[in-house]
Parts: structure tokens; sequence; C-alpha cells
């Protein structure tokens, strides 16, 4: 009995050392897939997968190779994404160039603009002049040809009286 009871403790004692074992075998690689897995959650994939892990034959280890295989995935993404970055920042920085440039044809162009109004002014001035000497031209004439129109009517009156003075004598 005595026996029988040895057997049986050491048999107990043996069975929890094991259960702790597995336990501690299932539940520490379990935790470190969490640890993993909330790091990334807050986009910090700077830490990688321990190779004890992924050599794994259980679930664990079939856990641990995707989420290594979704690492990569993301990180290549990311690597993408910072070279499309890259190439936007080339691309604003020569759509910005060309702004500049078409800013500095846009200034060109208005200047051109200003100078050719200016010269639109001049000429508007000189041919308003133009019209009022053309004016003043139009008044003279209608006062010289009212002057000759007057001095006809004075010579007829002049021969009129020429010809009775011709005629009295």
């Amino acid at each position: 009995l005595r026996g029988i009871l040895i057997v049986a403790i050491v048999c107990f004692v043996v069975a929890t050392l094991l259960n702790i074992r597995i336990s501690y075998s299932i539940i520490h690689p379990l935790n470190r897939m969490v640890a993993i897995v909330e790091q990334n959650g807050n986009a910090d994939f700077s830490q990688s997968i321990p190779k004890k892990l992924l050599k794994r034959r259980d679930e664990i280890g079939t856990l641990a190779v995707s989420m290594e295989r979704m690492q990569g995935d993301i990180r290549g993404l990311f690597q993408d994404i910072l070279g499309e970055a890259g190439t936007m920042d080339h691309d604003v920085e020569i759509s910005n160039e060309k702004i500049q440039m078409l800013s500095d044809k846009i200034t060109t162009v208005s200047g051109l603009t200003q100078e050719r109004a200016a010269e639109m002014e001049e000429t508007a001035a000189g041919t308003e002049g133009m019209m009022r000497n053309t004016d003043s031209i139009l008044e003279s004439i209608s006062s010289i040809k009212q002057d000759t129109l007057h001095g006809t009517e004075v010579a007829e009156g002049i021969s009129l009286r020429a010809e009775n003075l011709k005629k009295n004598a």
C-alpha cells in the first residue's frame, strides 16, 4: 500500500511537472505572438518573429509563419508607399518649377500688356488730338466759305453798282 502510494505521488508529481512544462511550452509562445501582434497593431513592424517559433510544427508555428508573411507583405507595402511618396515629391518639385516658369511668363506677358495698353492710350490721345485738329480745320473751312460767300455778295454788289455807274455815265 505504501509502495502504491509512493508511486501514485511520484506519478502525480511527474504529471504535474509535465503539465506545467506543456502549459509553459504553449502559453509562452502564445504570449510572444500576442506581444508581436500588439506591436504590429501599433504599426511597429520592427520586431521579427523568433526563428524558434517559425520552426514549430504545431498551430503556433503556423501562426508564426503567417504573421511573418503578413509582416513581410506590410513592410513591402510600406516600402512601395515610401517609393511612391518619393516619386510624388519629385513630381511636385517639377510641378513647382513649371508653375514658377509659368508665373514668370505671366509676369512678362502682363508687363507687355501694360506696355501695349500705354501705347494704345498714347495712340488714342493722338487720335483725339487729330480729331480736334480736324474739327478746327472744318470750322476754319466753314468760316472761309462764309467769308467767300460774303465776299462774292459784296463783289456782285460792286459789280452791279459799277454796271449802274457805267449805264449812268
